[in-house]
């Protein structure tokens, strides 16, 4: 009595490289979805409204350069002075949110703001902020309210921040 060798949608083979095909789908679609346009995101300042020294924040510009840093950080309060020289997009205003939430002007070009705790905790989480400072240009669409990522966001290192300062 000779064997049976099984083929078709049942045989050994098949059982064995379907988990894998499966598990390689899977990773395919995560790694998309991390690298995709979904990381650009929205941004509605009605809904998490950020404080200037005096009022509410209205934006009133097309492009903003959101610039995530901590005044009590020197080295980032003086990296914010510099923004404007630093960044590729030199026409959009600065919009400098610290974190420490301290409420000083310390350039008439820049809009300085803060907010609540759980406020800037959505914009970290939203941005998939890790470190500080952090910058993401954001632009208006046609039409509408609301503001959408418009660049992947930049993270300065520590040894970026040295080099500015030496250049002024």
């Amino acid at each position: 009595m000779a064997i049976e060798q099984k083929s078709g949608c049942c045989s050994p083979r098949t059982l064995v490289a379907a988990p894998m095909i499966g598990v390689l789908i899977a990773a395919f679609a995560y790694y998309y979805y991390e690298n995709s346009y979904a990381r650009f995101v929205k941004v509605d300042f009605n809904d998490w409204a950020l404080y200037t020294q005096t009022s509410l924040f209205e934006p009133t510009e097309e492009r903003y350069l959101l610039v995530f840093y901590s005044s009590n950080i020197a080295e980032q309060a003086q990296f914010v002075q510099h923004v404007p020289r630093f960044s590729h997009d030199k026409e959009a205003k600065i919009l400098a949110i610290d974190l420490a939430q301290n409420k000083e002007a310390l350039s008439a070009d820049i809009v300085y703001a803060t907010a609540g705790i759980n406020t800037l905790l959505r914009y970290i989480h939203h941005f998939k902020i890790r470190q500080l400072p952090t910058i993401v240009a954001v632009q208006r669409k046609k039409n509408g309210q609301a503001f959408y990522q418009s660049a992947p966001l930049v993270e300065i290192s520590s040894a970026e921040m040295m080099r500015l300062a030496a250049q002024k």
